[in-house]
């Protein structure tokens, strides 16, 4: 009964995303095996040994017609129909489109395939429990100064949970489904896993909420959501023209050998984005688009933030400081990599806490991008670091949302990030 098709590794949507490539290098026979034991049901809260599986990423064939669980758990071999129609309606699945040089559509209803078709199956989806601990409606933010725009909600957003509206494998745990679920929204094509009482999710398979602009998984603070189309192109198009004061608040840790935080003022970088599975590089020897022409660097960005405020942590341990930030560009992870390349790296942020630009300059010349790549811990995601979106501000509307004592919990820890830090195969 096994059509398992080969394993993908996990490490981002190496195999086509939903609206990307088809599914390259399937076939029939063979197949992965996997030595866990399934539940019947995907479960709504997951364990510590749930949360902690790694990627297991599935291509199969169907082996006869009918609903797209019956026949892709036909095909895994060792996942119940019941697990697998959960997976569905959480977003985990897609069906491969004219065969398996199609498209890959995520699956928004427990559809019917026919034999022969191809599906990719994410039997462990990446969970984010954080977005079940919160009453979303109590999260959402009024103005400090103007009126709520039409059709526009902002959230408080806890670190650990993705904005939305989905992820590669999760079309639940995020903060545009559980505002939509919270504010009493329906979806498109809903589909129901199960009862709210049963083990499986039990809620709608996909928010109606888009959210305009985007925070890091372990970023907390002002997320803006728009509730059509029309205002999520108006806030987007804000967004591109710089029509939005984006403020940050974060908490450094001094790198060893800095002495001093980031001072007041402009702090510019050169970079490289979606570097090393959607990191953001620093190019130290870069300072301007001329430079990198020169060293024969393409697709070097300019990044730019002005540091507004600094003053040292208060009831903290010694070399950490409290800063707040203006962006003038947005690019990807660009605090969390200008920080540590001025010395200055975000409390718990493991991913970026050795990249000074010292370090990735010696780096640089002893052994080249190897030697880079090494600054970099491979796949760790840490649930929650220090910084947080915490005013937004465009047409006479402000909203606040100032850091509370969420930060506690970073300190203390002899490594940071480390006791926060999880591995997984893709970065937050």
């Amino acid at each position: 009964r096994r059509a398992a098709v080969g394993m993908c590794d996990g490490g981002g949507d190496g195999c086509g995303g939903s609206s990307g490539s088809g599914c390259v290098g399937t076939g029939s026979g063979g197949g992965a095996s996997s030595s866990a034991v399934y539940p019947a049901r995907l479960a709504t809260h997951p364990s510590a040994a749930e949360y902690a599986l790694p990627a297991r990423t599935e291509h199969v064939k169907a082996p006869f017609g009918g609903r797209a669980s019956a026949a892709a758990a036909a095909a895994l071999g060792d996942v119940p129909e019941s697990y697998v129609a959960d997976l569905v309606a959480f977003g985990a699945v897609y069906l491969c489109e004219n065969g398996a040089t199609g498209k890959l559509r995520k699956l928004r209803k427990d559809v019917e395939v026919a034999q022969g078709d191809v599906m990719r199956v994410h039997v462990h989806p990446r969970r984010f429990p954080a977005a079940r601990r919160d009453d979303w409606a109590q999260r959402v933010v009024r103005p400090a100064v103007g009126a709520p725009p039409a059709g526009i909600v902002v959230v408080d957003k806890p670190s650990g949970v993705p904005c939305g509206p989905a992820t590669l494998d999760n079309a639940v745990e995020t903060a545009a489904m559980q505002l939509t679920r919270a504010l009493g929204g329906s979806a498109d094509g809903a589909f129901v896993a199960g009862s709210a009482d049963d083990a499986g999710d039990g809620c709608e398979a996909f928010a109606t909420l888009e959210p305009v602009g985007r925070l890091d998984v372990c970023t907390s603070g002002l997320l803006v959501l728009a509730a059509d189309a029309a205002s999520a192109r108006a806030g987007n198009d804000r967004l591109v023209a710089g029509g939005v004061d984006k403020r940050y608040a974060c908490r450094v840790v001094l790198s060893e050998g800095h002495e001093r935080p980031p001072q007041l003022g402009l702090l510019e970088h050169w970079v490289l984005t979606g570097w090393q599975g959607g990191k953001t590089r620093v190019l130290p020897d870069v300072r301007s688009a001329d430079d990198a022409q020169r060293l024969g660097i393409a697709g070097a960005k300019r990044c730019a933030l002005e540091v507004l405020s600094v003053s040292p942590a208060r009831g903290a341990p010694p070399r950490r400081f409290d800063i707040e930030l203006r962006l003038l560009t947005g690019r990807t992870h660009q605090i969390r990599a200008q920080m540590a390349a001025a010395g200055a790296p975000l409390l718990g942020d493991a991913v970026y806490a050795r990249a000074t630009a010292e370090a990735i300059a010696a780096a640089e010349r002893s052994g080249g991008d190897a030697e880079v790549r090494a600054l970099y811990p491979s796949g760790r995601a840490p649930d929650a670091i220090a910084l947080r979106c915490a005013s937004l501000a465009w047409e006479g509307v402000r909203y606040e949302a100032p850091p509370t004592r969420e930060w506690d919990d970073l300190e203390g820890a002899a490594d940071e990030g480390a006791k926060r830090a999880r591995t997984v195969p893709r970065s937050c």
